[in-house]
């Protein structure tokens, strides 16, 4: 017993395990964290907002812009300041207020759920939706059904249900520091992680791609939405062909944008993703 308190206070100390906060699913069905959660990913200090996430949480300036998006959004293994919205609100010399809804594993459906609830709560002017890689397939129930994942029917257009898998064992990992450090070394067979940075791309068929995009369309207000995509994600020409040009903010990465060994972007990686995106919201108020 002395040994495992000796051992699990080292990790602890050491930070030799990153935390990840905890969820749970709103009234709406969609998942958030647990507020006031704390913690650290790679020696980087994380706070759930009392929103349930771990993003800016402006909501009181006259002119409000509103990020949502996955992981790439969310942004836990950097610090706070390396955020698109800090970034944003620093080149836009603070005349703008940012609200970032960011979680990992969130798919195009969901965001577009959480831009109906908190747009009336923010009010902003301008909207981005960050679009990943699988973002748009893993929005469709019929492609693969993902019980973890808000998804829509494209035959009924209903949402399917979200369900939060192995709540109690996560719960059991993340606070039993030794548990969750043999976890991540191997000494455990069992994945379910939510947090993943490479995932296989699904195989699809246009059909059900433009299904999708007719329902976005016809269900959800984008008179302010603009999307952010990586030029080579592999639905870029129908998304082009969806879209208007002007609602597109396209970009092209470089190694040097990643944090090493992860498929996510390092600090300047998003600062150079929100130069673009400065450069394009510049455009359209001049306009």
């Amino acid at each position: 017993m002395i040994s495992f308190i000796s051992i699990e206070c080292s990790i602890r100390i050491f930070k030799l395990t990153n935390d990840i906060p905890q969820r749970e699913i709103d009234e709406n069905g969609l998942q958030t964290y647990v507020v006031n959660q704390t913690g650290y990913f790679n020696n980087n200090l994380w706070k759930v907002n009392e929103y349930g996430f771990i993003g800016l949480k402006d909501v009181n300036h006259d002119n409000q812009i509103l990020i949502i998006g996955d992981s790439m959004i969310e942004n836990i293994m950097n610090p706070i300041e390396c955020n698109l919205g800090y970034y944003i609100k620093n080149q836009m010399k603070e005349k703008y207020g940012v609200f970032e809804i960011g979680r990992s594993g969130m798919t195009l459906i969901e965001a577009m759920e959480f831009k109906k609830k908190y747009e009336t709560i923010i009010k902003p002017k301008k909207i981005i939706v960050f679009i990943n890689e699988n973002d748009v397939e893993e929005s469709i129930s019929e492609i693969s059904r993902l019980s973890d994942r808000l998804q829509i029917s494209i035959k009924s257009g209903d949402l399917e249900k979200v369900k939060i898998k192995y709540p109690i064992l996560k719960k059991i990992l993340y606070q039993i520091k030794t548990i969750y450090y043999l976890y991540i070394k191997g000494y455990f067979s069992v994945n379910f992680l939510d947090f993943q940075t490479n995932q296989k791309v699904l195989k699809t068929n246009n059909d059900k791609l433009e299904k999708f995009f007719t329902i976005l369309k016809l269900n959800y207000d984008l008179e302010k939405i603009t999307f952010l995509i990586n030029s080579n994600d592999p639905n870029i020409e129908l998304i082009e062909r969806e879209f208007k040009k002007d609602r597109l903010i396209k970009f092209e990465t470089s190694e040097d944008w990643f944090v090493k060994g992860d498929g996510h972007w390092n600090c300047l990686g998003h600062k150079n993703v929100s130069n673009i995106i400065v450069e394009k919201l510049k455009n359209i108020y001049s306009n």
